[in-house]
């Protein structure tokens, strides 16, 4: 296979593990593509080909290593490395050097991962765009907030990528891009060395191109010195078909494609249920919102005060506004947030797992917005695990994502359903 870098983390683990692939071998087609493809894409904001290698070589000598022995990912640009400049995609930190690196870093280093470099970030991972294009039509958005780390991936230049969503910010992009993401449950995953936007929200999120790739990802993620055993089913899944209370906003191509597999899985044995989310949902993406700006003020008070002609204008105008915001008020959302956590996970205990879309379509023209977070709010309120299955097109052929909720801290399920479903598409 002279595609090296097409290989899945899996398949490159078995190559290594038989002696028949060297991790500096492995890196070097993923950095030919890298040069092949980034002046068009624009993925990476930190990257050092003779690192990488020294690194690659350094796993040859040692031998494996741990679960992600020589596998080469990509980490957002506001996740700490200290061996790389973190500029949390601002120009107030440009060559910002963290004196140690994230959680999430150390733990992938010490399942013998090779970090590649930092993917593009929107800035603060907040809404204002970087220069990353998708990888499937330049023309487009890749989404964001980890638009490089969903790019990168897409585009064969890493195997795994490194994100995070404050509402849409994982599985959004990864709709987008067509890849595999996986936005555990809140608190699941350190967030330890990542740049804050909101701490209410904050979630770290995973890139890959298969199912199986995200679960030993996400076993080398928790610290796991091996892979999170393989849940399976004694019978079909219990699925709750969601629409949303934005359905009205889903692009008619998406609308049917999701109508259509909840056919197909319910003819494949599934228990599918259609299901509305509780009165107050269809304002989640609002409620949400106006405590991200609030919680934003004071993440992003010492950048605002000592840096303030280096911050976007949708930055400035959005503290500014965000600062008359009555502390009373921000008390009361959080309320909000309390009661509708509560309702729907009451609600959604009793099914295995959630379907509903992951984007209102194809990935928007233009690169100067980076598309709207609406469909993953409501499930990002209740704290709740999700996954991308990339398994739609829409008119043009590009990708459009199913997105899979799970009840919340029941990760596991959630992948096992994932795994069911897939097969059940395929089939």
């Amino acid at each position: 296979m002279d595609k090296l870098w097409l290989l899945s983390a899996n398949d490159a683990l078995r190559r290594m593990k038989a002696g028949k692939l060297k991790c500096e071998e492995y890196v070097r087609a993923c950095i030919e593509r890298v040069w092949a493809r980034e002046a068009e894409i624009g993925a990476w904001q930190y990257f050092d080909p003779e690192y990488v290698i020294e690194q690659a070589r350094e796993r040859d000598r040692k031998g494996p290593l741990g679960l992600l022995h020589g596998v080469p990912i990509g980490v957002k640009d506001i996740v700490d490395t200290a061996d790389m400049p973190t500029g949390y995609g601002s120009l107030v930190h440009q060559n910002h050097r963290p004196v140690q690196d994230a959680a999430c870093v150390a733990l992938c280093r010490s399942a013998g991962s090779i970090i590649f470099g930092k993917t593009v970030s929107t800035e603060f991972a907040a809404r204002s765009p970087g220069k990353t294009r998708n990888p499937l039509d330049p023309a487009r958005t890749p989404g964001g907030s980890s638009s490089g780390s969903a790019a990168a991936v897409a585009d064969g230049m890493v195997t795994l990528a490194i994100g995070s969503q404050t509402v849409g910010s994982t599985i959004r992009p990864a709709s987008y891009c067509g890849v595999y993401a996986y936005k555990p449950s809140f608190g699941l995953l350190s967030f330890s060395g990542v740049k804050h936007l909101s701490e209410t929200f904050d979630t770290l999120g995973l890139f890959a191109r298969s199912l199986e790739d995200l679960g030993l990802f996400r076993s080398a993620a928790m610290g796991l010195s091996n892979p999170v055993p393989r849940q399976t089913f004694s019978r079909a899944p219990h699925i709750a078909f969601c629409r949303t209370p934005y359905w009205d906003r889903v692009e008619p191509t998406t609308r049917s494609s999701l109508e259509a597999a909840a056919k197909v899985l319910a003819k494949a044995g599934a228990n599918v249920v259609e299901l509305d989310l509780p009165k107050g949902f269809e304002r989640a993406e609002k409620i949400i919102w106006e405590v991200v700006h609030f919680e934003m003020v004071r993440i992003l008070t010492p950048e605002v005060r000592e840096h303030p002609e280096n911050l976007s204008r949708w930055v400035t105008e959005t503290i500014e506004k965000a600062r008359r915001m009555p502390v009373e008020d921000y008390l009361e959302r959080l309320g909000e947030i309390d009661d509708l956590r509560r309702a729907g996970r009451e609600m959604l205990d009793r099914f295995d797992v959630v379907i509903a879309p992951s984007a209102a379509g194809e990935a928007p023209e233009g690169v100067s917005d980076t598309g709207p977070p609406t469909f993953q709010a409501p499930w990002q309120m209740m704290g709740m695990p999700a996954i991308n299955l990339p398994k739609l097109r829409g008119p043009k052929g590009l990708p459009v994502g199913i997105q899979l909720i799970g009840r919340y801290r029941d990760d596991d399920t959630l992948f096992a359903s994932a795994r069911w479903i897939e097969r059940s598409l395929k089939g």
